[in-house]
């Protein structure tokens, strides 16, 4: 994709998904320059064009955005730090991000954004406190997101980095309600916007995360249908990491629910019975093939006999 196409791409989605050009832009240039940029008029940095772009859910080969060297050594140390981290590999991280401090466009939020996503990687590393983490989370997030988490939106457009940011606030926010809403909020955007790719590397992440907010609310009708949701999502990736132990969460929580459920027909508890013992079964194999030996014990010592559970 080359630079003069980029308007006509933007251009192209959001009248698509019939998306207003103050929620695409918003935090990351005006409305005027997004029009430029759809008329052709108007080169913008290559972190603000993919921003842009990730905000409708569509991705381009950086490279294919860079206009000068300095741009290019940016990219380079952009592309490095965030191999670093996916590789947890921390070393030098640090000099690295100070360098592209030096080289960023001072007022673009987007930069700044992205180095304060790094801050916190590194932050979370060396085990700095949870409330200093949590500020600069909040602080990076309205880099680009002014009134982030106060405007009421039932619906948010978010860039790959914006979406990073919000899953970590999550994972230390307090407000399990607040929690669950904004993270929903994501799951929205993502399934409605963002490639499979996309979809498999952070929906999975979250709906785990969804999981957790229940289990702590011991909400066992909202835990079964976050289960289900994440089961999914893994069965239909190439990955079966953590399968296992969510049908064995699913299969504790069915048994939970046993005891509290109106049975109007006998046939209707059979086969809630015979739903619990395929998810022990589920749990059992899937272990198996996953060579997890701790939790097949474990399933092994909470079911007697696998195929029949405790009910």
């Amino acid at each position: 994709m080359k630079i003069n196409t980029i308007g006509v791409v933007l251009s192209y989605y959001r009248e698509k998904y019939h998306l207003p050009l103050a929620e695409i832009c918003e935090g990351i240039c005006s409305a005027t320059t997004l029009f430029r940029m759809e008329q052709g008029y108007r080169e913008v940095d290559s972190l603000v064009s993919e921003t842009l772009l990730a905000r409708i859910g569509k991705q381009v080969l950086e490279f294919e955005l860079l206009l000068n060297e300095e741009v290019y050594q940016l990219f380079l140390l952009r592309t490095e730090m965030s191999r670093r981290i996916e590789e947890d590999r921390y070393g030098g991280i640090e000099e690295l991000l100070e360098r592209y401090r030096t080289l960023m466009p001072q007022k673009q939020p987007v930069h700044k954004q992205f180095c304060s996503y790094v801050e916190v990687m590194c932050m979370q590393k060396r085990n700095a406190p949870e409330d200093g983490i949590a500020t600069l989370l909040k602080e990076a997030i309205e880099l680009t997101k002014p009134k982030y988490g106060r405007n009421g939106k039932k619906f948010e457009l978010y860039s790959e980095v914006e979406l990073k940011l919000v899953f970590l606030l999550a994972k230390y926010e307090k407000d399990e309600a607040w929690k669950e809403k904004e993270l929903l909020k994501m799951l929205n955007f993502i399934e409605k916007y963002d490639s499979k790719k996309v979809r498999e590397r952070i929906k999975i992440h979250i709906s785990m995360e969804l999981i957790q907010v229940q289990k702590i609310r011991q909400d066992n009708e909202k835990f079964m249908e976050y289960l289900d949701m994440a089961i999914r999502q893994i069965a239909e990736s190439r990955k079966l990491t953590g399968l296992a132990e969510l049908h064995f969460e699913k299969a504790k929580a069915m048994e939970r629910l046993f005891t509290v459920k109106k049975w109007e027909k006998p046939e209707e508890k059979t086969e809630y019975i015979r739903q619990y013992r395929e998810e022990i079964k589920m749990a059992y194999y899937t272990a198996m093939i996953t060579e997890e030996k701790e939790l097949l014990a474990e399933i092994k010592e909470y079911g007697g006999e696998m195929q029949y559970g405790k009910l």
